[in-house]
């Protein structure tokens, strides 16, 4: 029986494998108790629409599936529900070929020598490559024959202080492998050059293993020399593990050289293991569309007996990426970080402790000014997985510590996160998180934050836990039914904007879980209207495509009084606000640019009318009888200034600003005389002499007459004045 779940199970819904425990992440297997819930009046609600990729070699062909697993169990005894397969894609068989899953940056290699393989489940279109094993460009790629890539090693770090003789290369084992060493040096070998084509993609792959190296690495260099590609490859422990990468050929590129390397730390003989390398063509095969998942769910009643649920699937394992988490292995070398490097005196140590939360040694971080970090290693991931990280400290006098989970993808989304410490026992820290688009690695900091007063801070650090988990989110629901006929909660809302919606929860008395329509993406938030405040704590993916919010209504009521109000009953009312954070930014962004470009336009008006009113009072400028002075003038009206006429008959402030009147000077002087100041000065002094010389009076000049001293005057249209000797 199908039931799907909807808007009348609002606040009885509960996922089952939500906000995980450490401590329920077991090697094989995870399993999450309810002992202190009665289940009598429970529904267990399985979405069947969750598939998962296989791949089934069937004689000659090779044929991919999705299908959903049976792989929960109540009380250790599995859950038995319809299984919906379905062939979406198949392929003939070729001998000596290889094929591979494309998801996005991940490449997959499909293992065609086992008779069946589960691939995951993929919430994106995927393509099916293949490569042929004789098109493989590296020459010797599994060292079957005895014979290295170069006679000697390279040294690879440019460094003067270090020589080649603190490297060396070497075959090793049964079946040969390429092994690099090095000390306080980067060793490193390369291929011949290959031949490539730009109008074409190909595969790179190899397996890498080191016992005591953090880093394997590559370099592909192409006679296009503003072009290569380089990565380090985090290595997780001593076992060998495989790296796949597409490669593009930058335009006019036709060869390529490969270099692997060793990369050396703070002491010791670093040893890196290199073996079966690829680098061909592929063939595309063509692209697999994966439906976007919806609510299918299979409905199961359940009884009071039935408290404890467990996820087996016999593909997985729980493994901690990190190794020496509880440093009873000292500390490898590893020095402490400064993570908050304000000026050039820290004051920050790292040292091991026999106060220990498992095992008989600790992490203590120690500082008096900047920020004490340490970081248990780069780890190499996959977009879409989803990750359990976790550590306890225990610290006497900080306030807070913290983690950052930074990624490496285009836009280098992370974490950055603070906890309040509230006692000096052993504390527990966990954090699920989900790798981002594009994100192929993830660097961990845990942090011990400086104190006030130049205070020193002491914290331990222990049990650090990465774990990979498969993404459980919309899968297995629990629904109290009981609760879903006494809840009365009512959900108003206001549509303001397609990206801004608000709420009145209504009639709300115990925890709920709030669903939005919209499919699930972290950047939706849910504020109190009172608050600009988002939290994420709370939001998660509901059936693996809704968005939905847990909401307690005590807790919001008691930080956000002025979005709440009191029932007679008991209950609340509660306004909230629901938005999509990049459109906001991108508001914010519009008002900026809007405020900007307003700022723009005043100070241009304010420069036009600030320049045209210079222009103005500058004809209004008393100027004393000083030829600087009349140079000051001349500088101001340059050009424009009015030259010609008799001084006493011509306006010679108020019309400076006309290009052209009749004049007695001939044309050329004319012009040659508005080029050059110093010629206006002297024609200008020569039209004052001859009119003064020719009146025998002392003559006063105002803007639009003259003034002899004989009385004679005309009404002034300008008090302002010039006076000339």
């Amino acid at each position: 029986m199908n039931d799907d779940l909807n808007s009348s199970d609002f606040g009885s819904t509960v996922g089952i494998f939500d906000n995980l425990d450490p401590e329920e992440i077991k090697d094989t297997f995870i399993e999450k108790n309810f002992n202190n819930t009665n289940l009598v009046n429970h529904d267990l609600y399985i979405n069947l629409n969750f598939k998962n990729l296989s791949s089934i070699v069937e004689g000659s062909k090779l044929n991919l599936y999705t299908e959903n697993k049976q792989n929960l169990y109540q009380n250790r005894s599995k859950i038995l529900h319809p299984i919906n397969r379905e062939l979406v894609k198949s392929i003939d068989l070729e001998a000596d070929s290889s094929y591979y899953i494309i998801n996005g940056e991940q490449i997959i290699p499909i293992k065609t020598d086992e008779l069946k393989n589960s691939y995951g489940e993929f919430d994106d279109n995927i393509s099916i490559i293949k490569t042929k094993n004789k098109d493989n460009q590296i020459p010797n790629p599994s060292f079957d024959e005895p014979i290295l890539w170069q006679d000697q090693v390279g040294n690879c770090n440019n460094n003067s202080e270090s020589t080649p003789s603190s490297s060396s290369m070497r075959l090793k084992g049964d079946q040969n492998y390429l092994e690099l060493g090095t000390y306080k040096s980067i060793s490193c070998t390369n291929t011949n050059a290959m031949s490539v084509d730009s109008s074409k993609r190909y595969v790179l792959s190899f397996d890498f293993q080191s016992p005591n190296s953090k880093f394997a690495g590559y370099h592909i260099g192409f006679d296009n020399k503003n072009k290569e590609l380089s990565e380090k490859i985090p290595v997780i422990d001593s076992q060998w593990g495989s790296f796949h990468k597409i490669v593009n050929v930058p335009k006019n590129s036709t060869k390529a050289t490969l270099t692997v390397y060793s990369y050396s730390s703070s002491g010791g003989l670093i040893l890196t293991g290199y073996d079966n390398f690829k680098f061909a063509e592929f063939e595309d095969l063509g692209i697999i569309k994966i439906k976007e998942p919806t609510a299918n769910f299979q409905k199961l009643s359940l009884d009071q007996q039935t408290n404890k649920f467990t996820y087996f699937d016999p593909s997985l394992k729980y493994d901690n990426l990190i190794t020496n988490n509880s440093f009873e292995e000292g500390l490898l070398g590893q020095k402490v970080g400064n993570c908050n490097e304000y000026d050039n005196n820290p004051s920050i140590s790292m040292s091991l402790s026999n106060d220990a939360k498992s095992g008989k040694q600790s992490l203590q971080l120690e500082t008096k000014r900047h920020t004490a970090c340490f970081s248990p290693g780069v780890f190499r991931v996959k977009e879409g997985q989803v990750y359990n990280f976790s550590f306890w400290y225990k610290s006497e006098k900080a306030k807070q510590v913290g983690y950052y989970i930074g990624f490496n993808d285009i836009n280098k989304i992370s974490t950055n996160k603070r906890v309040d410490v509230f006692n000096d026992d052993w504390n527990k820290v966990t954090e699920t998180f989900r790798v981002p688009k594009g994100a192929t690695t993830a660097s961990i900091f845990i942090n011990n934050f400086e104190g006030s007063n130049s205070e020193v801070i002491k914290t331990n650090f222990d049990d650090l836990k990465l774990i990979k988990l498969p993404d459980l989110s919309g899968k297995y629901y629990l629904v109290n039914h009981s609760l879903v006929e006494k809840n009365n909660t009512q959900v108003e809302y206001n549509i303001v904007n397609p990206t801004t919606i608000n709420l009145s929860i209504n009639n709300i008395t115990d925890p709920n879980y709030l669903k939005f329509s919209q499919s699930y993406h972290s950047q939706w938030k849910l504020r109190p209207k009172s608050s600009t405040k988002f939290s994420d704590e709370n939001h998660h993916s509901l059936y693996g495509y809704l968005n939905g919010w847990y909401i307690d209504p005590t807790d919001v009521c008691l930080k956000y009084i002025d979005s709440c109000s009191l029932r007679p009953d008991g209950s609340y009312d509660i306004e909230m606000v629901i938005e999509f954070w990049p459109q906001r930014i991108f508001n914010l962004g519009l008002v900026v640019s809007s405020a900007t470009l307003l700022s723009i336009v005043i100070y241009i008006g304010y420069s036009y009318w600030r320049k045209k009113k210079t222009k103005v009072k500058s004809n209004k400028i008393i100027l004393k009888s000083s030829s600087q002075q009349i140079e000051v003038f001349i500088n101001k009206v340059k050009k424009f200034i009015l030259i010609g006429k008799p001084v006493d008959k011509t306006n010679v402030i108020q019309k400076t600003q006309q290009k052209r009147l009749k004049t007695k000077f001939p044309k050329r002087l004319k012009y040659s005389v508005l080029d050059r100041n110093y010629h206006l000065i002297k024609i200008i002094l020569n039209q004052i002499n001859t009119f003064s010389t020719q009146n025998s009076k002392e003559v006063k000049y105002s803007c639009c007459q003259t003034k002899t001293n004989n009385g004679g005057n005309k009404a002034s249209q300008n008090k302002k004045t010039i006076f000339f000797k």
